[in-house]
């Protein structure tokens, strides 16, 4: 991490986050092909864990405590915010995030609503993608606002969202 408070995440070589972890480069080998398995990899496990959290959620969401636990989820990764939001891995987490969302929402929500496939996906792609522009900006600006403070205030703009997304 002190590496990518000075460079991007592409410009970090393998000898150089070697020497500074303390490991030798046949250890990084061992685990990784190359730096962009690192986000990669770290980005997997976070989208698993919010898997999780989606699927114990309750029906219906309690949205701000969902949006706590998903805030606590994304604290919890291993140094989740300063890897995958680098200006080079954002974009695609971003992506990858918002479209997971996306899923979750369908499997545990679509079946309740009655709304067409098309205008629940197009609903669920507006509130997930405001979601992570905010939670982008909040591991940005050094997390100014309190993380439970946040939560409830995503949450109630949520829930509000969700009403609409859940019934037409």
């Amino acid at each position: 991490m002190k590496l990518l408070s000075r460079k991007e995440l592409n410009d970090i070589t393998v000898t150089e986050l070697c020497k500074t972890a303390g490991v030798d480069r046949k250890t990084f080998y061992h685990h990784y092909k190359s730096i962009a398995d690192i986000p990669e990899e770290i980005e997997r496990q976070v989208i698993s864990d919010i898997q999780q959290v989606f699927n114990q959620a309750t029906k219906p969401p309690d949205v701000p405590f969902l949006f706590k636990q998903l805030l606590q989820c994304l604290e919890s990764g291993i140094h989740f915010p300063e890897v995958l939001f680098t200006k080079s891995a954002a974009e695609q987490f971003s992506l990858h995030l918002g479209l997971t969302m996306i899923d979750l929402l369908k499997d545990r929500f679509l079946a309740e609503t009655k709304l067409d496939p098309v205008t629940f996906t197009v609903r669920a792609r507006y509130i997930t993608g405001g979601v992570i522009a905010v939670y982008l900006e909040w591991f940005r600006s050094g997390k100014t606002i309190p993380r439970d403070e946040l939560a409830d205030r995503m949450g109630e703009l949520v829930e509000r969202e969700c009403k609409q997304l859940l019934v037409p």
